[in-house]
C-alpha cells in the first residue's frame, strides 16, 4: 500500500526542475536586457533647445559591446519620475534604436547644483552589442521627465 521514499530520485527531480525553471529565467532575463528595438520618436514634446543639462561621462566600446555613461536633468525642475534612454540614430535611415539602459542614481548631482531640487535620478549607463547596432549612428539621449520627452542629440 505504502512505497518507500526514494529520497535520490526525488532530489535528482526537483534538481532537474529547478535547473530547468533557472535556465529559463537567465534566457528571459538576458533577452528582455540585452535587446535593441527601433523607437518612434516622433512623440517627443520637443527637441532639446538647451534646456537640458546633459553630459556623456564615458562612451567606447569593448570587444562586442558599446557602453554609455552619462547624466541628463532640465534645471530647476525636480524629478518626481525619469527615465532616460540612450538611442542610436541611424545616420543613413534616420531610424531611432533604443538601447538597453539604466536609470543610475546620482546625488552628487545634486549636491553640486545644490538649488532645492531632486536630481537623484539624472545618471544613465546603457552596455549593447555592437552586431546589435546598425553600421553608421550617433548616440541621442530621450529623456522623460515628469511625463515629458525630450530628445537629446549631440
Amino acid at each position: 500500500m505504502f512505497r518507500k521514499y526514494e529520497g535520490r530520485k526525488t532530489a535528482a527531480l526537483v534538481a532537474a526542475v529547478f535547473s530547468a525553471f533557472v535556465l529559463i529565467f537567465i534566457a528571459l532575463l538576458f533577452w528582455v536586457n540585452w535587446r535593441v528595438e527601433m523607437v518612434d520618436v516622433s512623440k517627443c514634446a520637443r527637441n532639446d533647445t538647451g534646456s537640458v543639462t546633459y553630459r556623456i561621462e564615458e562612451m567606447g566600446d569593448y570587444f562586442n559591446y558599446i557602453y554609455v555613461n552619462g547624466y541628463a536633468y532640465e534645471p530647476g525642475v525636480s524629478i518626481d519620475s525619469a527615465v532616460t534612454k540612450v538611442l542610436a540614430h541611424d545616420t543613413d535611415t534616420g531610424a531611432y534604436y533604443e538601447l538597453p539602459t539604466e536609470n543610475v542614481e546620482r546625488e552628487d548631482i545634486t549636491e553640486e547644483r545644490n538649488d532645492g531640487c531632486n536630481y537623484d535620478y539624472a545618471g544613465f549607463k546603457s552596455v549593447a552589442y555592437k552586431s546589435e547596432l546598425p553600421e553608421r549612428y550617433t548616440i541621442c539621449i530621450l529623456y522623460e521627465c515628469n511625463d515629458e520627452k525630450i530628445l537629446i542629440e549631440e
